[in-house]
């Protein structure tokens, strides 16, 4: 929706229609990643920018209704979801975009689909941690994942934030 505009209008179409997909703005292209097509989970992604659209790469495994996060512009992260025999999962990837490659991560206490995540700035250390909150089978559980550390820990009282 541009300035002035009053109504939305097709900026393009995916390669493959997928639903239950995740997507992210990396580099001005928006990357979509995993998804549902006929019944059946996906672990290929695509880039699309204005209307031209790419192959990206294949997720590490069949997902849908995960979640993925921009960490920064070289990395990204990808957290739970469902994938074959729609399995509930705990695992995450990071994705490092300068060498296409995927790195398994720490894994969620609490395995999770269709849930929001984002990253928080702790106002006292600056530092931003990654935040995992509710979604089917975790519906009232918040985990975080502090900055440098290796592990999940459930709540959020040990961070302040604005």
């Amino acid at each position: 929706l541009s300035k002035g505009q009053t109504t939305f209008k097709e900026y393009a179409t995916m390669l493959e229609r997928n639903a239950k997909a995740s997507s992210i703005v990396i580099q001005d292209e928006i990357w979509i990643t995993g998804g549902i097509r006929n019944g059946i989970s996906e672990k290929s992604s695509e880039f699309i920018k204005d209307n031209s659209k790419r192959k990206g790469p294949d997720l590490p495994e069949k997902l849908f209704n995960h979640i993925i996060i921009k960490l920064n512009e070289e990395t990204s992260m990808l957290i739970g979801g469902e994938g074959e025999k729609d399995k509930t999962s705990e695992k995450t990837y990071y994705y490092f975009h300068a060498n296409d490659s995927w790195t398994l991560g720490p894994p969620l206490k609490t395995g999770r689909n269709r849930h929001a995540a984002g990253l928080i700035k702790d106002k006292e250390t600056l530092e931003e941690h990654i935040v995992v909150m509710g979604g089917s089978g975790a519906e009232d559980n918040v985990e975080i994942l502090f900055h440098g550390e290796k592990a999940w820990k459930e709540g959020m009282e040990t961070c302040t934030i604005e």
